[in-house]
């Protein structure tokens, strides 16, 4: 699987093994994912493991003039217990708090959750609806940044080069006002990985809905904004937000397939009815009866 393992203390030592193994190292942090693919031959041998998680500029969370930045070794636990973002963004909190039990939580990584590219990784709607970019560098010492949505290329596909290593992520605070909401749509209470998952950030002033952003998860091959929904809500009054109706579109922007935990049917029934039950809940409205019934199954 690996002939050498490295425990780098620093970036720039990190970025020198990167160099010195081109091609033919491969990053981990807390390998949850990582060693249960090498351990069942979904991913190929390599020479070097090259373990990030003792970097600690990748170990920060900070907020610094309205700016959050979280750095690639973070893990789960320490998102779910940071003050600055329970206080901030519970929206990325919650997610954290869906994802498997407290040992794993314990050492998975939210770079790990996004560089993995699972279309039902949790972290990743969350972090879409805050708008977050992706910071990475190169052996080179060159820094990029590309947002989160053009990182994410399809299943297990990202938008990193050969010799490249993903820093952190980083996102402006949204107004103190907004709403946050976070679902998971699973076959048991924990330990389990999404059948569909949703995250909605969501601004009211003056009775009428003046920011929207909802992302969806499992339901594609990445998770995605569904614009065709935003559009329908932005500028909308409150008091109009409970037709049904206006979540049909949610179709337009998810392709789910059929798998062992859920059928097409039943993911796009659930995107749909869920969308509206979680506006609805945060409005605080009563809601309009007439959702689609779920197909008979898990």
């Amino acid at each position: 699987m690996w002939k050498q393992y490295f425990t780098p203390n620093t970036l720039s030592d990190a970025l020198q093994l990167i160099e010195q193994y081109h091609g033919r190292a491969q990053i981990i942090a807390g390998g949850t994912d990582l060693v249960l693919d090498f351990s069942s031959n979904k991913y190929p041998s390599v020479e070097a493991l090259i373990d990030i998680s003792s970097i600690p500029e990748l170990r920060k969370i900070t907020l610094e003039d309205r700016v959050v930045s979280i750095g690639s070794a973070v893990t789960l636990s320490e998102i779910i217990h940071s003050d600055e973002l329970k206080s901030h963004t519970a929206v990325l909190v919650d997610a954290a708090r869906h994802i498997a039990g407290p040992q794993i939580r314990n050492i998975a990584t939210i770079g790990g959750n996004v560089v993995n590219a699972s279309p039902a990784a949790d972290m990743v709607p969350a972090l879409l609806v805050l708008g977050s970019m992706v910071s990475i560098t190169s052996y080179k010492r060159e820094v990029r940044e590309i947002h989160l949505s053009e990182f994410l290329l399809g299943n297990r596909k990202v938008g990193l080069q050969a010799g490249e290593i993903v820093t952190g992520f980083h996102f402006t605070l949204p107004d103190h006002a907004v709403r946050y909401y976070f679902r998971k749509v699973q076959p048991r209470q924990s330990m389990a990985i999404a059948i569909l998952n949703l995250a909605i950030l969501l601004k009211v002033e003056i009775n009428r809905i003046v920011d929207v952003r909802i992302a969806i998860g499992a339901a594609a091959p990445t998770a995605v904004r569904i614009k065709t929904v935003e559009k329908e809500l932005i500028n909308l009054p409150v008091k109009l937000a409970a037709n049904p109706k206006l979540y049909a579109g949610v179709i337009h922007d998810i392709s789910p397939i059929s798998d062992f935990r859920a059928s097409k049917k039943y993911r796009l029934c659930v995107a749909k009815n869920l969308l509206h039950e979680a506006i609805v809940e945060l409005l605080h409205l009563s809601e309009e009866r007439s959702l689609e019934e779920l197909p008979h199954e898990a």
